[in-house]
């Protein structure tokens, strides 16, 4: 999971110790400036040849996850270039020895921050090495809506949407009106929820161990880019409401609250960084934001996400003007370009500031012209009034796609309430946010301009884009079908009751359909590399497919991927990369993706289903398969006593997960470190209802 992030721990936490010696609070008793370097040292400008030492410092600032992502978009022998390598030592050695202590580096844009005083200005300038200092712009922050003026609400204030009508075997509740409206439910009804992508969210702070709906996502990394540590939650020093808003808008990524509220991309892997300070006034740095993109970039980040925006500043800070949302003049549209150019597909706010009329216009990095830009809607398709309108001031088309930003359904850090009615772009942002996760998890090579050309191309004004909506509201599911075909993820593996031999079932969607008999599974052996291959029979009126595959031995590996063709000749594979990352299951073990013992069955094939009991539920883990740590919850109508116990494939209990009286719904977290890598039986028991289910523990 953090494949190559050793290679450049040491290296943060080099940089994160430095920076934790910063003064945090001095911007607001002081001025930051940008120094700039005017190169890195006497080797500057000389080519980054393999094996030269400068080659190496580069490739050390990123991780081999993140140079998989580059190779999207960068020829192989030019993954890094002058812009990674890092800033050159003897010259911050000698602004310390100058009394100037640098609160962030950024390798890309050969620059270092620190806190100066009149006088450190005009000495700092006089030092051979510095290119030129100028002030980091201090934002005044525009909050949303509903924050500034409403505060949260609890979820009976909002209209539940039912989806007892639905096709969807998830429960949305209240969340499903925003999902839905820019198509997200008909991806994961595929299964693709997001799984293999990396999502970074760049806001005020996360307080998501708290919230019910958020506390299992799964979070790679977390940093505080205000106090320079790894808390993101509120802490000593932290306004009362910092993480409020960040927290909101990870929760519409992430979160996994049947019944209640289900984020954009639950199955998603999470960088979390805290990047503004909502204190004095709501300020905030520039510096904070383009910093954190460059950590994110060097831990291997898919897709990012972020609600804030830069235009409006404090009195004598030297706002921005009209004429500067060009899409290269601010710090952070500049961060964003070149976040784009190494393969990262950047999502951020168009903005509120629709309804003032000395300033309507989008904000920056929402100006950068490779940047997904979100605008906001309500339920019902109408632009609300709030969002910021373009066009940037050298004439493009912003924002680029609107999706729901009226009382969306959020994660609450009130203690009065679980959810909110979000409002404001920072709403609708990580809505379509988590859709880009959607679509790289089902076509994991696309590059960032592919996937802002199909939002585009798929929209719903796409024929006729303005500078409201832009090219209209998000339809992610057909985005992702531009692409040729999507498949299921993973292919649902399934016992074929009637044989006693294993099933295959995968479902695959195609714009122009699946050309009759080009749906195959390749399969081989215990890592034998040497495919069979079996055609895939299609199921009338469904998007499912199965084979019977041959009676193999027992507790054999059988690893497969799924090929078919589409309607237009356009050949696709699951996985995206076959033969390099194959599906697998053990003989023996095909429960693996099996998510209760019930079944129905279609077309004489005895497939498994997840139940939806109306009084009584065990539901599946989350996350599944799980490494250490997994979240089980279930319910009962009426008061009793339930044990939740883990089994092995033996039969053998393993421990005792819960046990004790219940009334309602519950979750518990099963902390399995020390326990062997498997799959296990997960029995829930009570007077009036018992149920077991299926999961994975991989250490």
């Amino acid at each position: 999971m953090n494949d190559g992030i050793s290679r450049i721990t040491y290296f943060w936490v080099v940089i994160f110790l430095v920076l934790a010696l910063a003064d945090t609070t001095s911007s607001f008793g002081g001025q930051r400036y940008w120094i700039y370097f005017r190169d890195k040292g006497p080797e500057s400008g000389e080519p980054l040849y393999k094996n030269v030492a400068r080659y190496t410092t580069a490739m050390q600032q990123v991780t081999e996850r993140s140079l998989r992502r580059r190779a999207k978009v960068l020829p192989q022998n030019a993954l890094v270039d002058e812009q990674d390598v890092p800033l050159y030592k003897p010259y911050e050695d000698s602004l310390r020895a100058e009394g100037i202590q640098p609160v962030n580096e950024l390798r890309w844009f050969n620059a270092v921050t620190a806190e100066l005083t009149a006088q450190q200005i005009q000495q700092v300038q006089n030092l051979p090495f510095v290119k030129n200092v100028t002030p980091v712009k201090t934002l005044y922050f525009k909050n949303d809506p509903l924050i500034k003026h409403s505060g949260a609400q609890t979820l009976s204030a909002l209209s539940h949407t039912s989806i007892a009508d639905s096709t969807d075997s998830l429960d949305y509740g209240s969340s499903y009106s925003q999902l839905q409206q820019i198509q997200i439910p008909e991806l994961q009804s595929l299964g693709i929820t997001g799984s293999d992508v990396l999502l970074g969210m760049l806001d005020t702070g996360f307080r998501w161990r708290y919230c019910l709906s958020t506390r299992t996502a799964d979070v790679w990394h977390e940093y505080d880019f205000i106090f320079h540590d790894t808390v993101t939650a509120n802490q000593p020093g932290d306004d009362p409401g910092q993480d409020t808003h960040g927290t909101g808008t990870f929760s519409e990524v992430c979160g996994y609250a049947p019944g209640d509220l289900l984020g954009g991309a639950f199955n998603a892997s999470f960088l979390l960084a805290k990047t503004e300070d909502i204190r004095s006034e709501k300020h905030i740095e520039e510096d904070n934001y383009a910093n954190a993109l460059q950590w994110m970039d060097s831990l291997g980040v898919d897709v990012t996400s972020s609600s804030l925006g830069y235009s409006i500043f404090d009195s004598g800070q030297g706002s921005y003007t009209y004429a500067d949302m060009n899409g290269h003049t601010t710090i952070v549209a500049q961060a964003v370009e070149r976040a784009v150019k190494v393969g990262i597909v950047v999502v951020t706010a168009a903005g509120n500031e629709g309804e003032n009329p000395s300033w309507p216009y989008i904000i920056s990095p929402g100006d950068a012209d490779t940047a997904i830009t979100v605008g906001a809607v309500d339920s019902t398709g109408t632009l609300a009034g709030f969002s910021s309108r373009g066009p940037t001031s050298d004439g493009r088309i912003k924002p680029d796609v609107c999706a729901q930003g009226v009382q969306n359904t959020a994660a609450s850090v009130d203690d009065s309430s679980l959810y909110f009615g979000f409002t404001g772009t920072s709403a609708s942002t990580p809505l379509v946010g988590a859709s880009v996760a959607l679509i790289l998890s089902a076509h994991p090579g696309l590059t960032p301009l592919q996937v802002r050309n199909a939002l585009h191309a798929t929209a719903s004004q796409s024929n006729a884009p303005d500078t409201a909506y832009g090219w209209g509201i998000e339809r992610a599911l057909d985005a992702a079908l531009s692409f040729g075909m999507i498949f299921s993820n993973p292919p649902r593996i399934v016992l074929d009751s009637a044989s006693g031999n294993n099933a295959i079932i995968t479902g695959i969607k195609a714009s122009d359909g699946v050309q009759s008999g080009s749906a195959q599974v390749f399969y081989s052996l215990d890592h034998s590399k040497n495919f069979k291959s079996l055609n895939l029979t299609h199921i009338i009126n469904t998007d499912l497919y199965f084979a019977r595959f041959p009676q193999f031995p027992p507790h054999d590996t059988v690893e497969y991927y799924v090929q078919a063709v589409s309607g237009g000749g356009v050949t696709a594979t699951a996985p995206y990369n076959a033969l390099q990352s194959l599906f697998s299951f053990v003989v023996g073990d095909t429960t693996v993706f099996r998510k209760s013992p019930i079944s129905e069955d279609i077309n004489g094939i005895n497939f498994v289903k997840e139940p939806i009991p109306s009084n009584y539920f065990l539901a599946q883990n989350y996350p599944s398969p799980f490494n250490a740590t997994t979240a089980i919850s279930f319910g009962v109508a009426t008061p009793q006593n339930v044990t939740i116990d883990a089994f092995n494939i033996l039969g053998k209990k393993v421990v005792a997960i819960y046990n004790g009286n219940v009334y309602g719904t519950m979750t518990v977290q099963w902390n399995a470190a020390g326990v062997p890598s498997g799959v296990y039986i997960i029995r829930m028991s009570s007077p009036a209802f018992n149920a077991v289910m299926f999961t994975m523990h991989k250490n």
